[in-house]
């Protein structure tokens, strides 16, 4: 009964939009008038205890982090540690952080089976060009992965990518990491941002500037691949038995920044 009151109450959210129809799990919002609706949803556990919680379509994504997973109201904005973000078939990135607004509210958190529900509103900006106004945004039992790097707490098999592009959230949907003979190649994206770094099959942990000899990063906005001119790479670890690498990363295009980046990857 609980859960079919709070599916009639999510439900009602969107008596104005021309589709109403949240499936288990669910994620949709109104988008200024255009109706969001996923096609996939998932959830990562990330550091800390934060949640970030995205939804997919073929060419969207829509995301929320919260930096608390407790049931309760969360605003974005300012010095908040908890944002949105929306990055359009364009590859623009409009978010909450930290010029923007909004709040995501938490209704349940169910730890046995890993799924999160909420409510979700704010007005996100695209720095120097547009707002973006996103409201009535539910999502209901997003199911979610354990994706931290507390060592007593997740094993090292799972994986993570997190960093920020020219001061918007990276958080991507795919994360991938390969090995061959001579070299690791690192790869996560979004709908249309790629971020890839390669890395010496042996590389022993340091600190490595960009561009040198076995190490590589670029990123990609649409067809548009760009090289890593200046940055590093820093292996904190690479077990080679176990097939397992993580670092920290940041490095500067023709007319990127990339920075504040986190990797923990299996290959």
């Amino acid at each position: 009964m609980k859960k079919l009151f709070l599916l009639l109450f999510l439900t009602s959210l969107f008596i104005s939009c021309e589709t109403t129809e949240i499936n288990t799990p669910g994620f949709q919002a109104n988008l200024e008038g255009v109706f969001f609706k996923a096609n996939d949803s998932k959830g990562i556990k990330r550091e800390q205890n934060s949640y970030t919680v995205q939804g997919i379509t073929e060419n969207e994504i829509l995301t929320i982090k919260v930096k608390k997973s407790r049931v309760g109201t969360y605003l974005f904005g300012g010095n908040s540690e908890s944002f949105a973000a929306f990055e359009d078939k364009s590859g623009n990135i409009y978010s909450t952080d930290p010029d923007g607004f909004g709040e995501v509210t938490i209704t349940e958190r169910n730890t046995g089976q890993q799924y999160l529900t909420g409510t979700f509103k704010f007005t996100a900006i695209l720095p120097g060009v547009d707002t973006l106004t996103i409201n009535r945004g539910v999502f209901f039992e997003v199911p979610y992965d354990y994706n931290v790097s507390d060592e007593d707490e997740v094993p090292n098999d799972t994986e993570l990518f997190i960093a920020e592009i020219n001061g918007s959230p990276f958080n991507p949907f795919t994360i991938g990491g390969i090995g061959d003979e001579t070299k690791i190649t690192i790869s996560a994206s979004t709908s249309s941002n790629e971020i890839r770094l390669r890395i010496p099959i042996d590389a022993d942990t340091g600190n490595n500037v960009l561009p040198t000899s076995g190490y590589s990063a670029t990123y990609t906005n649409n067809s548009d691949t760009q090289d890593a001119e200046s940055g590093f790479i820093y292996v904190l670890e690479n077990n080679t038995v176990e097939r397992f690498i993580k670092g920290s990363f940041a490095f500067n295009t023709a007319s990127s920044t990339i920075e504040e980046g986190v990797f923990e990857v299996e290959y």
